[in-house]
């Protein structure tokens, strides 16, 4: 046994590697793939678009009005696929909650706001129909790593994009936000193309949306990351603690960008502790 989860710990090393992505999330999500735990309801369409599907993944003991964690991933607005975050699914899963994983509109297919738009297109799907699989839609929390804290970010400061869905409630229960770049403005051409800089220089900007009724937020920052500055939440805490949000931050002095979210892979022990602490959170958070 102890050379079995060696060896997993191997592998999941190579995920930190340059290399081809398809052979690391395999690698990741091996446990997930071979579980008989889970149910999972594969490409569900939530819009009309191609791209606007989504993946259901329900632990096969699951409790009534057990939490629903909907599931954001990274890739700065470029990459990045549902199929890949299995292993997140899976944590969660383990823990008696139902797991939501949208795919959404990528660069240069779509730009800002319009990967926001999706999951809120997402959102009014899984409160219009997640009771069909005895699921409680008011005990939903969001989780977005990156690109997808910044997207969950923005969707629940800026209340437009719920409501031209018709969602006049907060449809969270709690916000944990991993690694996100809530607050910066584009220097490089790629993203200044993504988000139609300097357009929307204050369209983009998270802070500027807050006015306090945003739901629990956990923001989460690795001290070693050399993608997302740390600036982005000092910036966001300061609107927060202006109009009095409850929310916690919580910096990792050996996290890395990619270690706030690896931690649920279960297979890098440095980075565990983060993915308890999320749980920890969502269930504070949750309904009794």
């Amino acid at each position: 046994m102890k050379r079995f989860v060696l060896f997993f710990s191997f592998l999941a090393s190579l995920f930190f590697l340059k290399g081809c992505q398809s052979v690391k999330f395999f690698i990741v999500n091996a446990p997930t793939y071979f579980s008989r735990d889970i149910m999972v309801n594969k490409d569900i369409s939530y819009g009309n678009f191609e791209w606007q599907k989504l993946d259901i993944y329900t632990p096969t003991n699951i409790k009534p009005n057990a939490p629903i964690v909907l599931f954001l991933y990274g890739g700065s607005w470029e990459t990045g696929d549902k199929k890949d975050y299995a292993f997140v699914a899976r944590y969660f899963s383990k823990k008696g909650y139902m797991v939501i994983i949208p795919d959404y509109v990528k660069y240069p297919t779509g730009r800002f706001p319009e990967f926001v738009n999706d999951i809120a297109v997402a959102t009014k799907w899984i409160k219009t129909n997640i009771h069909q699989l005895n699921a409680d839609a008011g005990n939903m929390h969001l989780v977005g790593h990156s690109a997808g804290a910044y997207i969950g970010g923005m969707l629940i400061a800026d209340k437009s994009f719920l409501k031209q869905q018709k969602i006049e409630e907060n449809a969270f229960r709690s916000f944990t936000g991993l690694s996100g770049p809530y607050d910066f403005y584009p220097e490089e051409e790629i993203y200044k193309k993504i988000f139609d800089f300097p357009k929307n220089k204050d369209a983009m900007r998270v802070p500027r949306f807050i006015d306090g009724t945003e739901p629990p937020m956990l923001l989460v920052h690795g001290l070693k990351d050399d993608i997302v500055n740390d600036s982005n939440i000092e910036r966001l805490s300061k609107q927060l603690v202006l109009h009095n949000n409850e929310f916690e931050i919580s910096y990792y002095k050996n996290a890395s960008h990619v270690d706030t979210v690896a931690g649920f892979s279960g297979l890098v022990a440095s980075s565990k502790i983060i993915a308890e602490n999320v749980a920890n959170f969502i269930e504070m958070h949750s309904k009794n």
